[in-house]
């Protein structure tokens, strides 16, 4: 029986695609809040899911952002939005969900967006830094696209 063997570019693009799904349900859901149209699910899903990396990818300055040029990115953020206008993400399950499909969004960012830093060949700080934009940076355009304050400014999430 051999060993699945996962190399490092898989491993980052399944954790990348993991936070884009995370926070696309996750812009569904404030899409919902916010009583929007279809439309409205998919702009706020593709915001958040796609807005960290996307900004990552561009202060790195090495070509285009992968959500770009990989239709698995869009595709992924159009499912979340998908399932969040069919599913209604509220009352006392989500409201325990929630922190946890948030944190499997912003660890799967952090981890992918530092790794990403570390291999075009920063050094540490700068993956730190890097980590923590393509964690948050989706999710903080997206509230600012409502009218609210970011969560990671201490809005209400």
């Amino acid at each position: 029986m051999a060993a699945a063997s996962v190399s490092v570019p898989d491993l980052l693009r399944a954790l990348d695609l993991t936070g884009v799904f995370a926070n696309a349900l996750l812009g569904g859901a404030v899409a919902r809040s916010h009583g929007l149209d279809p439309v409205g699910f998919a702009a706020l899903a593709i915001v958040s899911g796609l807005g960290g990396g996307i900004i990552r990818d561009t202060l790195l300055q090495r070509g285009t952002p992968v959500a770009l040029t990989d239709y698995a990115y869009l595709t992924t953020a159009l499912i979340g939005a998908g399932i969040a206008f069919a599913v209604r993400f509220e009352g006392r399950v989500w409201d325990r969900l929630f922190p946890f499909v948030d944190a499997l969004a912003l660890g799967c960012w952090a981890a992918a967006g530092a790794q990403k830093t570390l291999t075009v060949g920063f050094g540490w700080l700068p993956a730190i830094l890097l980590g923590t934009v393509t964690a948050v940076g989706g999710g903080a355009v997206r509230d600012i696209a409502v009218g609210r304050i970011p969560a990671i400014f201490g809005g209400r999430s």
